[in-house]
């Protein structure tokens, strides 16, 4: 069993390439996330770091009709794992009029 264990977590390796992209965000209307991956490698796993001041409130992840109201919250402070193959466009929104600070862990 820890022999599928090894092979399912390696599976979620960066091995090719990976990218750190920040996101600046303000206010409700879905931004779109634009890859930082440059060396044409399909994404195997993206990772969302609100990285906004305490008390700034949660960024929201979806489709590109995302809103406080039905996106996926990535509070204060929080990883959260966007699972979604590379070709699969999302967007990011914020709460109200907030100014909001992503960091986006993509890996290929």
């Amino acid at each position: 069993m820890a022999e599928i264990n090894h092979d399912i977590r390696i599976q979620g390796l960066a091995r090719r390439e990976y990218s750190i992209t920040p996101v600046g965000i303000s206010g409700e209307t879905p931004v779109l996330f634009e890859s930082g991956l440059s060396l044409e490698y399909a994404r195997i796993g993206c990772f969302a770091y609100n990285n906004s001041d305490t008390g700034s409130g949660e960024v929201y992840w979806g489709n590109s009709t995302v809103s406080p109201s039905s996106g996926f919250p990535i509070p204060v402070g929080a990883v959260v794992e966007i699972p979604l193959v590379s070709d699969l466009p999302f967007y990011f929104c914020a709460s109200g009029e907030s100014t909001m600070n992503l960091r986006v862990l993509e890996i290929a």
